[in-house]
């Protein structure tokens, strides 16, 4: 089974920012870098565009849940990617709801949860050494708690995406600092194993949480 892992956060707060470190600290040709829109990254990179003659590459576009699914099973198994990161999956959501906006009923709410879950149970069952990180953007309710943004009450009331999770970390801009929050403040639903991490801040630094992830599950990185 795959570790997957939700990095949440509003916008500007650092979500992105934290892959920055896996190109230069870690070995980037097993990195995986999925992306639903075509938004330029948000730093100087030398990711690369998937070549799919070469077969070499970091980075590609895909525009529903079935290439999400077929993307993290093929990545994986056959290109031997070992850290693939959905950078945003809250705009997979986004683009089903848009795509679907004219048609009547229920359904497509359906459909959209059912797709998002999908995505989730893929990537919990590729293979044992893989992690899987879900970019994710916040909202906060109006009883003043803080959650993953999702559209339709379907995927909070049924799925509750942190419930499938064991690590859920929260991305956010402290001062002039960029962070990750390790553990829950009572009002959001940030959660890490019992001493995964030191502290319940640290630095917004994705290579170091894989690290950790690796470290605490005896993953071979």
């Amino acid at each position: 089974m795959a570790i997957v892992t939700s990095i949440s956060g509003f916008s500007g707060s650092g979500k992105t920012r934290s892959t920055k470190s896996l190109m230069t600290d870690y070995d980037k040709d097993k990195v995986l870098i999925i992306r639903p829109g075509k938004k330029p990254i948000s730093y100087k990179n030398e990711w690369d565009k998937w070549n799919p003659e070469a077969k070499k590459g970091h980075w590609i576009y895909v525009n529903s849940y079935e290439e999400v699914i077929g993307a993290l099973k093929a990545f994986s198994n056959t290109y031997n990617k070992k850290i693939i990161i959905i950078d945003d999956s809250t705009f997979f959501m986004t683009k089903f709801f848009m795509n679907t906006a004219f048609e009547r009923g229920f359904d497509k709410f359906t459909l959209n949860a059912v797709g998002y879950y999908n995505m989730i149970q893929t990537a919990e069952n590729l293979d044992d050494d893989v992690r899987v990180y879900l970019i994710n953007h916040l909202e906060e309710t109006s009883s003043g708690r803080t959650k993953i943004k999702t559209i339709g009450k379907l995927l909070d009331d049924k799925v509750d995406i942190p419930s499938l999770l064991t690590v859920v970390l929260r991305a956010n801009k402290d001062g002039d600092e960029y962070v990750f929050h390790t553990q829950s403040n009572g009002s959001d639903d940030v959660k890490s194993p019992d001493g995964m991490f030191e502290t319940d801040k640290i630095p917004n630094d994705l290579n170091l949480v894989d690290s950790a992830i690796c470290e605490y599950w005896n993953i071979k990185r």
